[in-house]
């Protein structure tokens, strides 16, 4: 993938991040202006034309060199929507460090910079056979837990390190209900180049389950999966979870490489084909699996995530 997609896909990311802003005052009334000429762009900037579809008011992003952005927006003048719009910049991860703020004929404000500051991955960290590193994260969710931020790191990896793929696994229960078996979702996994994400899922879904709804609705990543299609049958029929874009790993395997026998491979054994790995690490853990700790475990979904990670990234090479 070339620079300027990569940047490309990084202005989709905030853009869509940026919408929260327009839901925090989804009432605003505002007329959009066109956007008045920002000064010329540095060098060290990567200037790229922003769409303003899905906002109510003219957004522009600007990324820097390493994570540092530059915002304007422009909209109409309403109580309480600088408070608001400061908030929705901080629930983004992003900590302004410096801005300009104009109430003359509209409401406008200009970021110069700011830096991302998302959750922090502080689970235990994973060295891969290649060296690389991943950080994990696991949380058990309660009514009050608060993990998009959590959500939005696993975004902004995909993004910047210009892969938009995001690897997932979900986990389920069976449940008997007026004498029938149904399976409710208990736990998803979600990995990148650089993170492992597991969240462990109340019994009840709640509020704050909608972060899960909107983030598996994003239309500018693909999440990858390994024999996921009836996965995604329950996600929709049992909780009325919609993957909008999504990729079975298998399939895209089977075509590449001309062997229709690989699609119905399971994660390991996709690997192996694929990379020709060393995975005495995985085997070993999965070896013991009833004996596994907990840092085991998540070490052994790190692993699982990264092999698949790698399977699609040199299926696109």
């Amino acid at each position: 993938m070339d620079k300027a997609s990569i940047l490309g896909d990084a202005i989709d990311y905030l853009k869509e991040l940026l919408q929260r802003i327009s839901d925090l005052h989804n009432e605003l009334e505002s007329t959009p202006t066109p956007l008045r000429s920002l000064p010329p762009t540095p060098s060290s900037f990567h200037p790229l034309t922003p769409t303003t579809q899905t906002l109510s008011f003219p957004v522009e992003v600007r990324l820097r060199e390493g994570r540092a952005v530059n915002i304007h927006m422009l909209c109409g003048r309403r109580p309480g929507l600088l408070l608001a719009t400061m908030k929705a910049l901080d629930n983004l991860g992003l900590d302004v460090q410096q801005a300009v703020i104009s109430c003359f004929n509209g409401f406008a404000l200009d970021v110069f910079r700011a830096e991302n500051h998302m959750a922090n991955f502080d689970g235990p960290g994973f060295s891969m056979v290649d060296d690389s590193w991943i950080q994990t994260k696991a949380i058990d969710v309660e009514p009050s837990t608060d993990f998009s931020p959590y959500l939005s790191r696993i975004l902004e990896d995909c993004v910047w390190n210009g892969n938009r793929a995001i690897v997932f696994d979900v986990y389920w229960d069976v449940e008997s209900v007026n004498t029938k078996s149904e399976r409710r979702l208990s736990s998803v996994k979600l990995s990148t180049k650089n993170l492992c994400l597991f969240l462990r899922l109340p019994n009840q879904f709640t509020d704050n389950l909608k972060d899960l709804y909107r983030f598996f609705a994003s239309k500018f990543v693909t999440f990858v999966g390994v024999q996921i299609e009836e996965d995604l049958v329950l996600l929709k029929e049992n909780h009325g979870i919609v993957i909008r874009s999504y990729l079975e790993i298998g399939k895209l395997a089977a075509v590449a490489r001309g062997t229709p026998i690989v699609e119905f491979l399971g994660a390991r054994e996709l690997a192996h084909k694929i990379l020709s790995c060393d995975m005495s690490r995985l085997d070993s853990i999965q070896s013991k699996w009833d004996e596994a700790g907990g840092d085991d475990r998540l070490e052994a979904a790190a692993i699982e995530g990264w092999l698949i990670y790698n399977v699609y990234d040199q299926l696109q090479q």
